[in-house]
């Protein structure tokens, strides 16, 4: 899942990234659903140690995939600068959307869209890499864009202050 974040009145941008597996036999990599996620790094497309959830909102580290043995946190994921760009590129389409959660599969061939979510979800946005929405320009860029939606344009005749404080 590539999450990104339009800045008000600006080009969209990668926000934060986890990288979702299936475990034991399921089909879905779903992380509420006994899926690992682990976090990547922006910069490089290296994982992090993943996390695994469970029905009780525990997250519980899982430095190797359980079903494989094999080793999460170091690896590399191919095609990663093409599908950040397919990700920017598709929000870049939706010039009234500030943030979509992409989930995107990486082929052989190169990365592929396979779906958008307008309501990403935090947890799993936040709980693999264990730093809060609060900590990057997500909560900034989408705090400005609430404000715009919610403002209400004054009145030029009207006093900018309550009747009781005007002399």
């Amino acid at each position: 899942r590539i999450v990104t974040i339009r800045p008000p009145d600006g080009s969209p941008e990668v926000a934060c990234a986890v990288y979702r597996m299936a475990t034991a036999g399921n089909s879905t990599d779903n992380f509420s659903i006994a899926g690992l996620a682990a976090p990547i790094d922006l910069d490089s497309g290296r994982l992090g140690p993943a996390v695994k959830s469970d029905p009780h909102l525990v997250v519980a580290p899982a430095p190797i995939h359980p079903d494989t043995n094999a080793a999460i946190a170091g690896q590399v994921l191919p095609w990663w600068k093409e599908a950040k760009e397919l990700a920017v590129e598709a929000h870049s389409k939706l010039p009234a959307i500030a943030c979509v959660g992409w989930d995107v599969a990486l082929t052989d061939s190169g990365p592929v869209l396979i779906e958008a979510n307008w309501a990403p979800g935090a947890r799993l946005a936040q709980a693999p890499s264990g730093i809060p929405l609060g900590e990057t320009n997500f909560m900034r860029y989408l705090d400005a864009h609430m404000r715009r939606s919610f403002a209400k344009p004054r009145s030029a005749s009207r006093s900018p202050l309550p009747a009781s404080c005007s002399s």
